[in-house]
């Protein structure tokens, strides 16, 4: 029983190997999706953003060729621009001026208003080195943008638009910031001019509904997190949450990052992996694998198990046999080796008392030694020599299938003649197709190339095919065999009849061992339904292809079409 415990071990070791190493494959491609979602979504941010910056740069075309740009025509170009449909929208725009701190006096007296705090509505804004105080707006009801409001008093605002106002031609995105509805925004700022006054032009940000509206697209169990880095953090160490919590929820499979870098702002892309994205790993197949195999396993075993005991059984038997028969040694080598050789034997075996049955019953038949009396006895006789030669000629194609089939069949090569070789065969047929009241018909060039094959075999091959045609072909029926050269250098043989057809999901059962159809109107006499496939094999020896054409009520064209090799053109030449 040892033997039988290592084929269980080692059935269910390998059935959990190969299942463990099939979950992994799928969880690493489960992985793979996720990376590929979250690196597409982050590409889309970044894409964006550059998108905004880009979208700032065509509102200050507006300025170009200008003596300047009045209030109505900046909100109507800012109102066409956020009109578009970019990821990322501005949710205003502004256009300011610098004003040095000393100047600011004459500015406001000139203004005839105060430069105002964007944070504090209604305050005034700090003293410092430089001011910006927006000029035209496209939000003139109020807001960060409100007209005088100096946005140099917000420290974010003031190093992005004074950065663009000294880097000309360069768009600069500020660090992030909070607003009073705790949104986190930022600015994009363009140095430009409004006529003969330079300025800055300024674009309102709303990175918190940008970064929300991504998260609303990523795939289910996908979950995405941002946050927001100080410039002066280079380690990444102290987050600021803008959607989502710092810390990954519970349950999370895999965190992915993405540091994404625009100006003056630092971001944080974190993409939780949860166990439900994309329906989870796919681990049925392993689980599959594992359950199956060691089920088979078990199965194995169990079968092995029996083997040995009635193993042990029979050897315990022939043991005991041995003992009472006391046959001598070169006795029991006999009964092994007959053993061994009953295939090979049992065609002798068998043939001998068929033999015998069938020459008897036509000595019966044709009352060599007497009248037998009544007329059924004959006929009794007539149905024994039919019957015997019909049990020989399913043993004869049981054995050869067997054969065919472990490869024990040699071809004796010669080049034929096969207007010989089927006028021959159609001999085998003759009788019964008269009785069938069936015409047969024979066609073939005379100049046809020779065949280099097996003349037995090839033989065998049409008296089946012969034998099923004529057998399921009605009487007037017509039974044509014959052979042709095609284009390409193959001969094909073949037979055609005028018989009941076979439909074409049924060929395959036609062509399968022991196949037979069901249909009560095609089976008119009984049969092995080894005809076809002992055929089939019998060309496959050959290299050659069987075909069958055939359809219910149209007859049916069986062709073998053997290679291109086995044309012997030069006998047909000489």
């Amino acid at each position: 029983m040892m033997l039988v415990a290592a084929v269980l071990f080692a059935g269910i070791g390998t059935a959990v190997w190969v299942g463990y190493w099939v979950n992994a494959d799928a969880e690493k491609d489960w992985r793979i999706e996720a990376q590929r979602e979250a690196g597409w979504l982050s590409q889309t941010a970044r894409f964006s953003m550059e998108q905004g910056r880009s979208s700032l740069r065509s509102f200050s075309g507006l300025f170009l060729d200008t003596d300047g740009v009045s209030p109505a025509e900046f909100v109507a170009a800012a109102n066409v621009v956020q009109s578009g449909d970019a990821p990322l929208r501005f949710h205003g725009y502004a256009f300011v001026r610098r004003v040095n701190g000393n100047e600011r006096e004459s500015y406001e007296r000139a203004l005839g208003a105060v430069m105002t705090d964007p944070s504090m509505p209604g305050q005034r804004a700090p003293d410092m080195a430089e001011h910006f105080p927006v000029i035209l707006t496209s939000m003139p009801g109020g807001g960060l943008f409100a007209p005088a409001n100096d946005l140099a008093a917000v420290d974010a605002m003031r190093e992005a638009v004074s950065l663009a106002y000294h880097t000309p031609e360069q768009v600069v995105l500020g660090p992030a910031f909070k607003m009073n509805d705790a949104q986190t925004c930022a600015v994009i700022a363009f140095s430009t001019k409004s006529g003969d006054q330079r300025g800055v032009l300024v674009g309102l940000l709303n990175i918190t509904g940008f970064f929300e509206d991504l998260a609303t697209a990523t795939p289910y169990g996908l979950r995405l997190r941002v946050v927001y880095f100080d410039p002066a953090d280079t380690r990444l160490e102290t987050p600021v949450a803008v959607v989502g919590d710092v810390q990954p929820p519970n349950n999370v499979q895999e965190t992915l990052f993405t540091h994404i870098v625009q100006g003056q702002s630092s971001w944080g892309l974190y993409w939780d992996v949860m166990p439900d994205f994309a329906g989870g790993p796919h681990l049925s197949r392993g689980r599959i694998i594992m359950v199956a195999g060691t089920m088979m396993a078990l199965l194995v075993a169990l079968l092995l198990a029996l083997f040995v005991q009635q193993n042990a059984v029979v050897s315990g038997i022939v043991r005991l046999r041995t003992r009472e028969l006391r046959q001598a040694r070169d006795e029991a080598e006999q009964a092994s080796r007959a053993k061994t050789d009953f295939l090979a034997n049992m065609s002798h075996e068998l043939r001998t008392p068929l033999n015998a049955i069938i020459g008897f019953s036509e000595v019966l038949e044709s009352e060599t030694f007497g009248p037998l009396g009544q007329a059924r006895y004959r006929q009794y006789a007539a149905d024994i020599h039919s019957s015997g030669h019909h049990l020989l000629e399913m043993i004869n194609d049981i054995l050869d299938v067997s054969k065919a089939e472990v490869g024990q069949i040699e071809l004796h090569e010669d080049e034929l003649d096969l207007r010989h070789l089927i006028q021959s065969a159609m001999t085998f047929v003759t009788d019964s197709a008269k009785r069938n009241g069936l015409t047969l018909n024979f066609e073939a060039a005379n100049d046809l190339p020779r065949l280099r094959a097996d003349e037995l075999r090839c033989r065998q091959i049409l008296i089946n095919l012969l034998s099923n045609a004529v057998k399921f072909t009605r009487s007037g029926g017509r039974v044509t065999a014959g052979a042709q050269l095609g284009v390409d250098g193959r001969i094909a043989i073949f037979v055609t009849d005028t018989g009941v057809g076979i439909a074409p999901e049924d060929v395959p059962v036609a062509l399968a061992e022991f196949g037979q159809i069901g249909n009560p109107h095609i089976r008119q006499d009984e049969g092995t339904g080894l005809g076809l496939p002992l055929a089939k094999r019998l060309a496959e020896l050959h290299g050659a292809d069987l075909a069958i054409d055939s359809a219910l009520g149209k007859g049916t064209t069986v062709e073998v079409i053997f290679p291109r090799e086995r044309t012997a053109f030069e006998a047909a030449a000489e």
